[in-house]
């Protein structure tokens, strides 16, 4: 009966053990993370805010969009960004220090619709980092807007 040396336990257990790791990483990176971004709008008749709260994953913002009952674009900013921008007020595109959010509707620039007595539907998405590399997320939700 033959016996490892003290090298071949060291390396069938570091074998052993990045196997392991290899097959929980690919376990956990099929497994969707929850989203990574959670959306609190603000409205006012004259001005409506959407406050971002990111968890650990989340590497930024990647677009906004607001419409309208009927699926028209009202707003839409594009783009993305690695800095984690807390406030969106809606008509003004966000800045910051890594981001390169633009305004894509209107595609003019010029300013959006009032949104005052309005039900619209807000839709953001963001990037994330998983076990296996970045990633997209978005979510949604229905707002009404004081008239």
């Amino acid at each position: 009966m033959s016996t490892l040396r003290p090298c071949s336990w060291v390396c069938l257990l570091a074998v052993t053990w990045f196997a392991g790791c290899a097959v929980l990483g690919v376990r956990d990176g099929l497994t969707p993370l929850p989203p990574q971004v959670a959306i609190r709008p603000e409205a006012t008749k004259d001005r409506v805010e959407f406050h971002l709260a990111y968890l650990k994953h989340a590497t930024g913002l990647s677009y906004l969009t607001v419409t309208d009952a009927d699926g028209r674009v009202l707003w839409q900013i594009n783009g993305h960004s690695l800095d984690r921008i807390p406030v969106v007020v809606y008509g003004q595109v966000p800045s910051g220090r890594q981001s390169n959010i633009r305004q894509t509707h209107p595609e003019d620039g010029s300013p959006p619709p009032s949104l005052s007595g309005k039900r619209v539907k807000v839709e953001i998405g963001w990037r994330y980092h998983g076990h296996l590399g970045n990633g997209p997320q978005s979510a949604d939700l229905m707002l009404d807007v004081p008239g």
